[in-house]
């Protein structure tokens, strides 16, 4: 991709990637513009133990948090750290993911034993989905109030039809994954946002 850095990490959380992102460029940030791409971690919980008679994995939401509060105190928390440093921030919006295709897809691989929460896999799933909406407008609101572009890669994946909608996790190769061509299109997407913004950014400075 076409900036000066990139670095991936599986599972990462927003707030470890803030600390990668100051541990690789450093305390000085300015005229550098840093690309968060991440989320679900921050908002689904995921357990893997290893018991003496059976192994447990299972991706779920707890219903009692409040997600969306939490994800937006720490986005604004590491809007301010890079700010202080003299960087710009944005933030991707987030792609869905399905709780009941992906836990039943490790069942099935035997990656786990048992299930617990596969009766609250629908009321997780709505959840999520209204979790991510207000997030996604917050995101996109936090970017445009810094004169920034957007990423909107969970477009990819939710489509607006008929008023409602639909969720095609078709396009992740394990409902949380994107396969090669949604990868290819969040490529182009994102190298386009970063183009737009790098070019918004020189016009500020003068």
């Amino acid at each position: 991709m076409a900036c000066r850095e990139v670095h991936v990490k599986p599972g990462g959380k927003l707030n470890d990637l803030c600390q990668v992102a100051i541990s690789m460029i450093g305390k000085d940030m300015s005229d550098k513009i840093i690309y968060f791409i991440a989320g679900i971690p921050d908002i689904c919980t995921m357990i893997r133990k290893i018991y003496r008679y059976y192994k447990y994995e299972e991706s779920f939401l707890e219903l009692e948090i409040d997600h969306v509060s939490n994800l937006k105190a720490c986005i604004v928390n590491i809007e301010q750290q890079i700010k202080e440093l003299g960087g710009k921030v944005v933030f991707a919006t987030i792609a869905t993911s399905s709780f009941r295709e992906w836990n039943f897809h490790r069942y099935s691989i035997y990656k786990t034993d048992v299930l617990k929460f596969y009766e609250d896999y629908d009321e997780m799933q709505d959840r999520l989905h209204s979790v991510l909406r207000e997030i996604n407008q917050f995101i996109t609101e936090l970017n445009s109030k810094n004169n920034m572009v957007t990423p909107f890669l969970h477009t990819y994946v939710h489509k607006k039809k008929g008023g409602e909608i639909k969720y095609m996790f078709s396009k992740l190769v394990d409902v949380v994954h994107p396969t090669m061509d949604l990868s290819i299109s969040w490529f182009k997407h994102m190298e386009k946002v970063v183009s737009e913004n790098e070019k918004n950014l020189v016009v500020m400075d003068i």
